[in-house]
């Protein structure tokens, strides 16, 4: 019974997706393939040579994309309050989507931008070591918040996602 809200969701992972190929494309790179999983989507493609600046503005079109339809979307609850009804999910799926990719976790945006902001930082050796933790400690603190669920009603989703990030 929930088939719109899968749907709303799905549209605004691919809508996140073009807008990093659409900014990849306007810096000669070519991401050309979307594939969806359970927990996403990512795009693919060639990005030979890609330097860490570019994977930064790549990594960001992607959320600032959910953030500008949330944003276009509650702009026009302003006008027409009633169309609340028919745009709060998306809503809620941009800014959900949004949100999560900006957590510093590698494969996510996030963890891309951290990673190559490490990069430029200290190296690349000492950034995969500084980004792999941040992701065991998210892993680990999503494990406990799953445990913490256990008690009551079991969040199942944080227990995938904390394995996810992990692995």
């Amino acid at each position: 019974g929930r088939i719109f809200v899968f749907l709303t969701y799905t549209i605004c992972a691919v809508v996140h997706e073009i807008g990093h190929s659409l900014v990849a494309g306007s810096m000669g790179y070519k991401l050309n393939k979307i594939t969806l999983m359970p927990f996403g989507a990512v795009v693919t493609g060639n990005i030979d040579g890609l330097k860490l600046k570019d994977e930064i503005k790549i990594a960001l079109a992607g959320p600032f994309v959910n953030l500008s339809i949330a944003i276009l979307f509650i702009s026009i609850w302003w006008i027409f309050p009633e169309s609340y009804a028919f745009t709060d999910i998306a809503v809620e799926a941009c800014l959900s989507l949004a949100l999560v990719n900006f957590l510093p976790i590698f494969p996510l945006d996030g963890g891309r931008i951290t990673l190559a902001t490490l990069c430029i930082l200290y190296g690349e050796q000492k950034a995969s070591i500084i980004s792999k933790a941040i992701g065991v400690t998210f892993s680990v603190a999503l494990l406990v918040g799953f445990i913490l669920t256990c008690f009551s009603l079991p969040n199942f989703s944080l227990l995938f996602f904390s394995l996810f990030v992990f692995f």
